[in-house]
């Protein structure tokens, strides 16, 4: 069982750009016909996916849309959604990944539990290493 963030960018991402970055990571691409690529450390693990069609999902949640534009200063145009494995250190390669895609794209990432996160909060956690949640 795995848990799952979305990425939020505001500007349209091409897949082969994210194919890029994924590679840039450490990770491997077109691993399964259903994901762009995935991040592994051992048995710690990210899936990596491009579903732009699920942005219409924003709309029946007019509250969580209004804080993305927000914070991002226009409607967002590509979603990327990571699952998580659960095993210990998963989280911390999603906060890398986002990390990593927040500095190259202007984004917000929507954590496990549906907080929208900054590149600003995002890049605490990054320096803290323990994943979403406080000890």
């Amino acid at each position: 069982m795995s848990m799952s963030a979305n990425l939020y960018a505001s500007e349209q991402i091409e897949q082969e750009a994210l194919e890029g970055l994924i590679l840039q990571c450490g990770g491997e691409t077109k691993y399964s016909p259903y994901e762009v690529g995935r991040v592994s450390r051992h048995d710690q693990h990210i899936w990596i996916f491009m579903s732009n069609e699920e942005l219409d999902s924003l709309e029946e949640d007019k509250e969580k849309g209004k804080i993305i534009s927000s914070l991002l200063g226009s409607p967002p145009c590509t979603l990327i959604p990571i699952d998580i494995s659960r095993t210990l250190g998963s989280q911390q390669i999603c906060i890398d990944f986002a990390l990593a895609f927040m500095q190259r794209w202007k984004a917000v990432l929507s954590d496990p539990e549906d907080n929208i996160l900054s590149q600003e909060q995002v890049a605490a956690l990054h320096e803290r290493g323990k994943g979403f949640y406080p000890d």
